[in-house]
């Protein structure tokens, strides 16, 4: 719920690259691929460098693979 909190009070969430791998966690850690994926591309697009940018293409590929999406998950 404090993901959906920041996320109703700050206007420029989308500008966190944080928030964004949270949110994306939460929805990983729930099965929600779809928007997981959203989340933590959106986190790369918005800061391709941040601290756990590593650990998000690492979801991204496993998401990927589960969903059978193989030629995504390769790259």
């Amino acid at each position: 719920s404090a993901y959906q909190k920041f996320y109703a009070l700050e206007q420029d969430n989308w500008k966190d690259p944080l928030f964004l791998y949270g949110l994306g966690l939460c929805y990983y850690h729930y099965n929600a691929f779809d928007w997981a994926t959203k989340a933590l591309q959106m986190a790369l697009y918005v800061s391709p460098g941040f601290s756990r940018a590593a650990d998000a293409h690492l979801r991204l590929a496993l998401m990927f693979k589960a969903r059978r999406h193989w030629g995504a998950a390769a790259v």
